[in-house]
């Protein structure tokens, strides 16, 4: 591992403790009423360095899910080169159905949705990072796909992919909270197999 690999995950596992720990104070106290020093204090840090990991608390929230982003592109890019887009990009899902499968967490993301929708600067934030990370997607696909000779993908295919998988797991999405764990998973699987072998040819 490189030095900048190892800042760049030690910096990584910081900010996640971050939004962490202000998750967990949003849900105790109200988003409003959660100051930044309360939140750098959570973890041990000073006002002052919490600073150095996000610019607000605005960007503490949207930088989770931009976390998400970069754990999705990780797994994505671990899938094997010349498996089908569809099944690679089913397989990147997993990394939302097993966040979504811990009840505290998943209890932590409603939370913070419910703030997002309630202020329309953060809806447009967190529609860029999924945009972005639809982006990052594709681009990945791409690359992929030109490391096998048995490709036909091009820019235009991934995008209707990418956006096509998108739209699977979000109507999924609201099994999430369902009784049944096993819902979303099924629901997902379900949405997945009918549309997939359409684009996957």
């Amino acid at each position: 591992m490189t030095a900048p690999d190892l800042h760049s995950r030690m910096r990584t596992a910081i900010q996640s403790e971050l939004a962490d720990a202000a998750q967990e104070l949003f849900l105790e106290q109200g988003y409003d009423a959660v100051t930044v020093g309360q939140i750098a204090t959570k973890v041990g840090m000073s006002r002052r360095s919490f600073f150095r990991y996000f610019g607000s608390k605005d960007d503490l929230i949207i930088g989770k899910y931009g976390l998400w982003v970069d754990d999705m592109v990780d797994s994505l890019r671990s899938r094997p080169v010349g498996e089908a887009p569809w099944a690679s990009l089913r397989a990147t899902f997993d990394t939302i159905l097993d966040y979504y499968a811990d009840s505290d967490r998943r209890d932590r993301v409603a939370a913070l949705q419910n703030i997002i929708d309630a202020s329309p600067g953060l809806h447009a934030q967190s529609l860029a990072v999924l945009e972005n990370l639809q982006g990052r997607l594709r681009e990945l696909l791409l690359e992929r796909a030109a490391e096998t000779t048995a490709a036909n993908l091009d820019e235009s295919r991934a995008r209707a992919i990418v956006g096509a998988a998108w739209a699977c797991l979000q109507a999924a999405l609201p099994q999430a909270y369902s009784p049944d764990p096993d819902a979303f998973r099924q629901r997902l699987d379900q949405l997945m197999d009918e549309f997939g072998p359409r684009l996957d040819r």
